[in-house]
């Protein structure tokens, strides 16, 4: 199960990355339909995955965008502290 999991997780990857690396999202597509039944010809004919609404869990998106957001702020606040820093030298 974890190596079907594993095969089906890159070739979504491979898909969804075809148009920002369109040569390796290629080969790493090519090489996956080796080891399946499934033979297309090319990631970039291959259908766009759509997300299912079901899985989807509000609450951890927003516990995320609460991480982002401290993220942001810490890394703000540490470049204002370098900036200082420096202004004192």
């Amino acid at each position: 199960m974890a190596y079907q999991t594993l095969h089906e997780c890159l070739k979504k990857i491979s898909i969804i990355s075809s148009p920002f690396i369109p040569f390796y999202s290629e080969k790493l597509f090519c090489d996956l339909n080796e080891f399946s039944n499934n033979k297309s010809e090319s990631v970039h004919i291959s259908n766009y995955p759509s997300s299912e609404e079901k899985l989807i869990s509000h609450s951890i998106e927003r516990k995320m965008l609460y991480a982002q957001k401290i993220s942001s702020l810490v890394h703000s606040i540490e470049q204002l502290r370098k900036l200082f820093y420096l202004k004192l030298m």
